[in-house]
């Protein structure tokens, strides 16, 4: 079973400084002293193992489309985030807007009727 533990810890690319980023690693390659050595290795342990990227796409398709529907381009996360702060902020400015209108229209027929 060590040999298959080195393989995993080589194939997972572990070796060297890779397990602060994979998780740590699985052999004894390094010595039993080993801080970057998991405690057991045939126990899953969401502290020592690697679960990959949990934020799914780094890309989000932006809202512009051509004449097909087909998206214009990519944008980041934050580009994206800030978009849609835009849009809710333009959104919000409008029914602002909107009830400041209405309120002087209703000002102005109660002032027409007096």
């Amino acid at each position: 079973t060590q040999l298959d533990n080195f393989a995993d810890d080589v194939t997972m690319r572990r070796l060297g400084n890779g397990a602060k980023f994979y998780g740590k690693r699985k052999s004894s390659f390094y010595g039993e002293d080993d801080k970057l050595r998991k405690a057991d290795p045939n126990v899953a342990n969401e502290d020592e193992d690697w679960r990959g990227p949990t934020g799914g796409s780094l890309y989000v398709l932006s809202k512009e489309r051509d004449e097909q529907g087909r998206p214009l381009g990519f944008l980041t996360r934050k580009q994206a985030r800030e978009q849609k702060q835009k849009e809710e902020e333009e959104k919000w400015r409008a029914e602002r807007s909107a009830q400041e209108l209405l309120a002087d229209f209703s000002q102005s027929i109660t002032d027409e009727g007096k």
